[in-house]
């Protein structure tokens, strides 16, 4: 990507992690972690890293991506409950199952991501 592309990717990636205020009062913000979000299993692969770290992640690698997009499905989830694409539920069980290989989190990253930026399921068209 380049360009103004960046400007709104980096822009889109960072709402959550500049409005924790208006994260649900569940998660304890800047100190929560991806496993007390999504469980033991993400907790494996994730061990310490904080919700706000994986916001901020600025790696493009398909671990890295399925916790940041992840997050912030989560969020959107818990805060739009009547109109985001998925429930919280559905969005820690598909996490979750993303896990099993970088081509499972990579393909689950982009789900995430396009229902994030209101695209649906499908990826994005260019």
């Amino acid at each position: 990507m380049g360009g103004v592309g960046n400007f709104f990717f980096v822009f889109l990636r960072s709402y959550w992690s500049t409005h924790t205020e208006s994260w649900p009062k569940f998660f304890v913000s800047t100190r929560s972690l991806v496993t007390d979000a999504f469980g033991t299993r993400a907790g494996t692969a994730y061990g310490t890293t904080t919700m706000l770290q994986a916001l901020n992640d600025g790696r493009f690698d398909a671990f890295s991506e399925l916790a940041n997009h992840g997050v912030a499905a989560l969020l959107n989830a818990y805060t739009k409950p009547t109109s985001y694409q998925f429930s919280h539920t559905v969005v820690i069980d598909q996490f979750n199952r993303a896990l099993v290989s970088r081509t499972a989190a990579a393909v689950q990253a982009r789900v995430f991501e396009n229902a994030n930026n209101a695209y649906g399921t499908e990826n994005c068209k260019a």
